[in-house]
């Protein structure tokens, strides 16, 4: 299998760290389609050696705690009852206008994926899947953010819900 090389791809999640995601946002879109178009690789070096640098169970504590707070606060607008796993990705929020919440968070500069951007390609309109494509809200829960993060997209999520 040959090794991968990953230092051309680390422009946006370094600009991340000192500048606003939004800024790296469209970059982040184009690197990910260009993943569908390569092959199956071994891990970078550059890649492996980052991870090790990981402390995976603070990580896991953070995600969790993050995942509960918003559960704590949105779980009355969920039509989904998640339960709290540990190291959670994201919080999975779904709503009615769910397309509707995501642009209006994007204009406050919060920048919410979609999670299966294919279906609106594969399943009609009426379809499950192309529902919970447009009104899931993937709500970030990483640990880059503490609980002060979380309230604040908490109160911004909410506040959308009810506009």
């Amino acid at each position: 299998m040959p090794l991968d090389e990953s230092f051309g791809r680390m422009g946006y999640l370094l600009g991340r760290y000192e500048r606003p995601a939004g800024e790296f946002y469209q970059e982040y879109v184009k690197l990910n389609e260009s993943f569908a178009k390569e092959p199956v690789m071994e891990m970078s070096k550059l890649t492996k050696n980052l991870l090790r640098g990981i402390d995976y169970e603070t990580v896991k504590e953070k995600r969790t705690a993050n995942f509960r707070l918003l559960h704590s606060r949105l779980s009355a607008f969920n039509r989904l009852c998640p339960h709290s796993p540990e190291g959670a990705f994201m919080y999975p929020l779904l709503v009615e206008n769910g397309e509707s919440i995501r642009r209006g968070l994007q204009r406050q500069k919060i920048y919410i994926p979609t999670l299966w951007p294919d279906v609106y390609d594969l399943c009609g309109r009426d379809s499950t899947e192309y529902n919970l494509a447009q009104n899931i809200l993937p709500l970030p829960v990483d640990q880059r953010y503490g609980p002060d993060d979380m309230e604040e997209l908490a109160d911004k999520t909410a506040a959308e819900i009810m506009a």
